[in-house]
């Protein structure tokens, strides 16, 4: 499962927490991550880290934005799943992971990409060039998502499926497949619905959902299939996932079908 806006958000927080004031000593990417560094998924180097600081960090959506001084960010998303992990005293096993960071204390932040995933660094004025980051929509959980932005949103994107619009990072940023199914499950709604299709009973439903689940979430820790900054799963179990598969619908009791959406079951 992918990195969603519960997870990057507590991620964000104990990285602030923990790695605020930290000097970079170097940047170790190994040979095993050569296709991701081609393809633009990771450009992190020594040359450019270097004597850099860490001065805080945040999330926004999926994505999880640490500050580096002098003027720098580097930028986190686990698109298709991973793992963000601190190492108090090093790191001392086999090279799993995708891309390492070695602080002057002594410490270090390993990086492990499952299919495909981001660890970049750009200049904290150019983050607005970047095609996802750079472009991302409004936080479900932000205080000034409303009701009536909702709608304007799904009217915009009137012929697409639900799922595909309250997933789009440029409008709506931090939904990803994985709360995506949940939201439509307490909102009742079928995920091959379009999103022009909802009446204003039913779009209210889904605002909720939205709100509920991933507050839920975040409450939580994330989901339990997903780990913090230590290694720790966090406790929001998914009330429709694939585990579901076969068992009996919690509200009407028939058994829970797999069914394909935008290309993923």
């Amino acid at each position: 499962m992918a990195i969603e806006l519960p997870e990057a958000q507590r991620l964000a927080q104990q990285i602030d927490a923990a790695l605020k004031g930290k000097d970079i000593a170097g940047v170790l990417v190994p040979e095993r991550a050569a296709a991701l560094v081609r393809q633009g998924f990771i450009n992190l180097h020594t040359t450019i880290l270097a004597h850099t600081t860490v001065a805080g960090a945040y999330s926004r959506g999926k994505w999880i934005f640490v500050e580096l001084e002098p003027g720098r960010l580097l930028l986190f998303a686990l698109e298709t799943g991973g793992r963000l992990l601190y190492h108090p005293t090093g790191f001392s096993g086999p090279a799993t992971y995708q891309t390492r960071i070695d602080f002057v204390d002594g410490s270090c932040l390993t990086v492990h990409i499952s299919g495909w995933g981001f660890a970049k660094t750009v200049l904290r004025r150019e983050l607005a060039n970047e095609a996802y980051p750079g472009r991302l929509g409004i936080s479900p959980l932000d205080e000034h998502f409303t009701l009536s932005m909702l709608a304007s949103m799904l009217d915009s994107a009137a012929p697409q499926l639900i799922q595909q619009a309250i997933m789009d990072q440029r409008t709506l940023a931090g939904i990803g497949g994985g709360y995506a199914q949940d939201i439509l499950f307490r909102a009742g709604l079928h995920p091959k619905r379009t999103a022009g299709s909802l009446d204003s009973g039913e779009m209210h439903r889904l605002y909720d959902a939205i709100r509920t689940t991933l507050s839920l979430a975040v409450a939580q820790g994330g989901r339990t299939g997903e780990v913090d900054l230590y290694g720790h799963p966090g406790g929001y179990q998914p009330v429709m996932d694939a585990a579901h598969m076969g068992r009996p619908c919690p509200i009407c009791a028939t058994p829970v079908m797999q069914i394909t959406v935008l290309g993923a079951p």
